[in-house]
């Protein structure tokens, strides 16, 4: 009997342990969701504050090529991804 006791607290120990460490990823995994979102809502202002800077501009349509511009910068390709493409390093 007491044996399995001891055994019921081990393995009740073992599971708090799991569960303390998926917490704390969860609580990480949070906080790295919530600084995305807040970075994303800033480029999307940034990104609304050059449309109506254009459509003030100058009342043209954006060329081609600033559009396509526009469109890789919203994408939000990683500097080091385009550097290694330009410069061919890997």
């Amino acid at each position: 009997m007491i044996d399995s006791l001891k055994e019921l607290l081990g393995h009740y120990e073992n599971q708090s342990t799991k569960l303390r460490r998926v917490k704390q990823r969860y609580i990480k995994l949070l906080k790295l969701h919530e600084s995305t979102k807040i970075e994303m809502d800033v480029l999307q202002q940034e990104n609304n504050d050059l449309k109506t800077m254009t459509k003030k501009g100058d009342n043209k349509s954006l060329s081609e090529q600033d559009a396509s511009l526009q469109e890789f910068i919203n994408t939000g390709i990683d500097r080091t991804k385009v550097s290694s493409m330009i410069y061919s390093i890997n």
